[in-house]
């Protein structure tokens, strides 16, 4: 996308040089280019200080809608697939086919459900009461089981 980006920016800037040395060559070849912005119903005049100053601003304003917009979208398809993701675990859990780790809980070592590790901490989930333990990455042991 950048590429394609720069490469039209590049094409463009190549076809303004190329028609301002047209025009420079002589004023024959400047009115030529008028007709022909004429023809294809293009602005020939150049426009006042107070319509470029409020297109500006509306342009920029309707950016910065389309941005937020963009971004609100995002987040929203974000989220959604972050629901999918939690939905599928949940399944797993309730099936068992999820992979436990031994966890050392107040002095005691538990056999919990792996959720996530982030990273510092790992999260690990004790179904029997469906409380979430977050613990160092260090200090752990995985074991894999089919059932639980």
């Amino acid at each position: 996308m950048p590429f394609s980006i720069a490469l039209l920016v590049t094409i463009h800037s190549w076809f303004k040089i190329g028609i301002s040395s047209y025009i420079f060559r002589g004023f024959t070849n400047g009115r030529k280019v008028v007709r022909i912005k004429k023809r294809l119903i293009l602005p020939t005049k150049k426009m006042r200080s107070i319509v470029i100053k409020y297109e500006k601003r509306s342009s920029n304003a309707w950016l910065m809608f389309i941005a937020s917009f963009a971004f609100i979208v995002g987040m929203a398809i974000f989220d959604s697939k972050g629901q999918d993701a939690a939905k599928g675990v949940l399944n797993k859990m309730k099936s068992g086919t999820m992979s436990t780790v031994v966890v050392p809980v107040n002095g005691v070592n538990k056999s919990l459900v792996y959720l996530y590790c982030g990273a510092r901490n790992c999260a690990a989930q004790n179904i029997e009461n469906n409380e979430v333990v977050y613990f160092p990455q260090n200090g752990h042991i995985y074991v894999r089981q089919n059932k639980m």
